[in-house]
């Protein structure tokens, strides 16, 4: 191998796992399998060098577009070395090279390779503690931001959960443990050395990360001296897996990640656990289909700003709990909501604010360019703006806090100083020069006007040396081989300085230096060189100082966040005419009252109603005389679209945003369920109505009498006797043991029965208008009191295009059913008989008895 090849090997074998950019001048080259990989995922050629069995492949792009490239290999999930030269080339001798960076999927940081309405989260799992009972440790970063969150669970399923809620890109691991965390999250799983997750080193690595002598300020009582035996699991957990993120994320940028200096922990006290099925059964940020259809964040996002699109999102996954933060939020509002003209204004403000969390955080690895600082000074000028404008407003709790955060006096210190040093129009690319503002550096301002002024100083040091030398003919010129030089006549060479110093001599004149020319030569030839690495340098110097403001910029930008999504919803509040829910409670302590009343007026769905002519509303209302509503009603009738309603209106109220409705009294939900549609998990062998029951479970074992709980078409899985007994039981069951308010809609008529054995269940469906003349069917989607007697399948087939001889022999075979009295329900008595539950089975009737074969 060539010398070259041996240095590339070296790289390569010193980064398992990486695809390794080679730089080679004004390329980045790739080889062997790289090149392969490389080819593949860009779609570029791919070529090669020597021939038969010492063929190398080659592929390589320009290192000028390599941020256009770098998206589509992160996206295709790996992990790239960037190999750059550490020295100028000289011929004939191998150029240094080194790893100067390595970006995966969750620690890229380029801005146009990212989306910035959502976070772009790493995360690392630690399983600790004995088999018996084991602590998972979930700490998650952003690096983009500096957030860095931990969450302790002794639940699979939990775990499973935040996992899917957070969504992060990558997620590293204990060799040790990948196999069973594995079984939990396959997906862009990677195990690292076991080392890396050890307890002290991890305590020594956050302490220094986090610049603080214990971290016990964080909730963790682990030091340098613990040992396993003596700290909780959980802390363990939480210590061990920041510890390695925080090592792995160091390792990556090859330098520090001074934005990060904290961590925090969060709980479900405050926050409601929304499973993954909900946030996907409720359409909340995607959609079942997959396509662009609307979701309720499509919907509700109005945000200005990315960071409060960010904000946004986030609530949306974590609504609160608590009674007095949910009044807060309202309260917030309502003020934004009375008064227009001032959410015009702000609106407009928000728009000429950057992405301050983002900014930092390219600060704190060292990315941030000078136009990022620009953007930085001037944005927070706009919040100056903003907290002032606000600040002469008597303002709610919420938003007093939040001016506090907007007034801190370090914000004008920030501005004043990138005000002093950063050009008002700097060149975007450090190397380019044009970075500093003059006045703000001597030998800046010095190199600057050699540069520009060169020819004018020559002119007037000539001018100097003629009057100090009296001799009239003397003049400064410049040649590649002497470069600068006084140039005097014979005649005049008793009238040379001794000062001079002799370079040339020619047949009628002398050349001469001084040290001053001579300095000055130097100064000239490299003033151009000495400038761009000048300016570099202290720029490097600007940025780090500015890390050293990292979280109180974060704050900042987090409270304008805040205030961008206040103002967003009392801007939907009018735009969609929404109204202000009312949270009922007695809090004790802060604890939810165990009484399930809820009223919602004219509600409606905050999607649908966004996508047809006119929407018609609703109402509902839970009390301990109507906790458990049976829906019966027929397909396309509204039924789902009714219950989700519910589900998202509650959600909204709990996310702080006024509601769809003409007017809502609510008690604080814990968590919301939903079982809805059908779908099948065949990789792991479960079955249709296996996942319906899977997720069946997990509401009945979870959900407390503080939940609301949708239920939509269980049972119809299976076999009709088998539904139905299943149906039945779990609505008992939801009664008798859980009391949690429930919107269970069905075809299985068997269950209106219910409402006479049972105090807390109550009947309603969806009013339809036959008119049997025109044998038409109207669909009111209004909900009424009382219970349906038919689903109209028949009909919506006819509707759906099924051809004419089969919905006709359909209706012929539905009426000998309903003639024949296939199914009965269960009393009280017999339904609770022996603790089984559930209707007797039916008598079965043979098709033939019934004259259909």
């Amino acid at each position: 191998m060539t010398p070259m090849q041996e240095q590339f090997k070296k790289i390569k074998s010193e980064n398992p796992g990486t695809v390794i950019l080679f730089r080679l001048g004004d390329f980045y080259e790739t080889f062997d399998e790289d090149a392969e990989t490389v080819s593949r995922v860009l779609g570029i050629t791919l070529t090669s060098r020597g021939k038969d069995e010492n063929r190398q492949p080659l592929a390589g792009i320009p290192y000028h577009a390599l941020p256009n490239y770098m998206p589509r290999l992160v996206e295709a999930g790996l992990k790239i070395a960037i190999a750059e030269q550490m020295e100028a080339a000289v011929p004939g001798k191998l150029v240094e090279r080194s790893i100067t960076k390595i970006i995966t999927p969750g620690t890229i940081i380029d801005e146009n390779s990212l989306d910035s309405s959502k976070n772009n989260y790493i995360a690392s799992v630690v399983m600790s503690g004995q088999s018996s009972v084991i602590s998972y440790g979930l700490v998650f970063c952003d690096l983009t931001t500096g957030e860095l969150k931990s969450f302790t669970t002794n639940s699979e399923i939990t775990l499973k959960n935040e996992l899917k809620k957070i969504n992060p890109s990558e997620i590293i691991c204990p060799a040790s443990q990948y196999e069973d965390i594995l079984k939990i999250q396959g997906n862009r799983l990677q195990k690292l050395d076991d080392k890396l997750f050890d307890l002290k080193d991890s305590v020594i690595i956050l302490e220094k990360q986090f610049k603080v002598s214990s971290l016990k300020g964080f909730g963790l009582n682990v030091n340098q001296k613990s040992t396993i035996k003596d700290s909780k699991p959980e802390d363990i957990a939480i210590v061990t897996s920041a510890g390695a993120l925080i090592c792995y994320l160091i390792d990556c940028q090859k330098g520090d990640i001074k934005h990060i200096r904290g961590i925090q922990s969060y709980s479900f006290n405050d926050y409601m656990k929304l499973d993954f099925e909900t946030i996907r059964n409720l359409e909340l940020l995607f959609t079942n289909s997959g396509h662009d259809s609307p979701t309720l964040y499509s919907i509700i996002n109005r945000a200005t700003n990315p960071m409060g699109k960010r904000k946004l999102r986030n609530w949306i996954l974590n609504p609160l709990v608590n009674v007095v933060m949910i009044k807060e939020r309202h309260d917030s509002v309502e003020f934004f909501f009375n008064k227009p003209q001032l959410i015009s204004e702000l609106r407009d403000k928000f728009y000429r604010i950057a992405d301050i969390e983002r900014i930092v955080g390219r600060i704190g690895v060292g990315g941030a360019n000078p136009k990022d600082l620009v953007g930085l000074k001037n944005s927070l000028i706009n919040i100056i703006n903003i907290s002032n404008q606000l600040s002469s407003e008597e303002l709610p709790t919420r938003l007093s806090f939040l001016m506090r955060e907007l007034q801190n006096e370090k914000i004008k210190e920030v501005i004043d100083f990138i005000d002093k040093s950063i050009d008002n129009e700097p060149s975007a690319l450090i190397n380019n020069g044009g970075i500093l503002k003059s006045g703000y550096h001597a030998e800046v301002d010095e190199l600057r006007n050699l540069r520009s002024n060169s020819k004018q100083i020559l002119a007037e040091i000539q001018k100097r040396e003629i009057e100090r030398t009296k001799i009239t003919s003397l003049k400064i010129s410049f040649n590649n081989v002497f470069g600068y030089y006084i140039e005097i006549t014979r005649t005049h060479l008793d009238k040379v300085p001794e000062d001079y110093i002799r370079k040339q001599t020619l047949a009628n004149a002398e050349r001469y230096i001084t040290q001053e020319l001579k300095e000055l030569e130097v100064k000239i030839l490299s003033a151009e060189e000495k400038l761009i690495k000048l300016e570099q340098e202290l720029f490097i110097e600007i940025r780090n100082k500015l890390a050293d403001y990292s979280q109180m910029l974060l704050a900042v930008g987090n409270a304008i966040a805040e205030v961008d999504v206040i103002v967003n919803f009392g801007f939907i509040a009018r735009e969609f005419n929404y109204t202000k829910p009312s949270v009922v409670s007695s809090q004790k302590s802060e604890n939810l009252k165990t009484d399930n009343s809820t009223l919602i007026t004219d509600g409606r769905h905050p999607v649908v109603e966004r996508l047809v002519e006119k929407f018609i509303p609703n109402s509902t209302e839970f009390s301990e005389d109507s906790l458990i509503h049976i829906l019966t009603g027929p397909n396309m009738s509204g039924k789902s679209t009714y219950i989700r309603q519910v589900a998202l209106i509650t959600l909204m109220a709990q996310i702080g945003s006024y509601v769809p409705a003409k007017e809502m009294k609510f008690q604080i939900v814990d968590r919301i369920f939903t079982r809805v549609g059908a779908s099948d998990n065949l990789s792991k062998g479960e079955s249709t109505f296996m996942v319906e029951m899977t997720e069946t479970a997990n509401i009945l074992n979870n959900a407390t009498s503080q939940s609301l709980i949708i239920l939509d078409e269980v049972g119809r899985g299976t076999s009709t006797y088998d539904g139905v007994a299943i149906a039945w039981s779990i609505v008992e069951y939801l009664q008798e043991h859980i009391k949690a308010k429930t919107l269970f809609a069905t075809h299985y008529h068997e269950l209106i029965s219910l409402e006479s054995q049972y105090k807390c269940i109550k009947n309603f469906n969806v009013k339809v208008v036959d008119d049997k003349e025109k044998e038409e069917i109207l669909f009111t989607h209004k909900i009424e009191a009382g219970s349906a007697n038919k689903s109209y399948g028949v009909h919506v087939a006819k509707l759906a295009g099924v051809p004419v001889e089969v919905t006709k022999r359909a209706n012929e075979i539905l009426n000998k059913f309903e003639n024949s009295g296939i199914a009965s329900s269960p009393s009280k008595t017999e339904s609770r008989n022996d603790n089984k539950g559930g209707p007797k089975t039916p008598k079965k009737i043979h098709p033939e008895q019934m004259g259909l074969i």
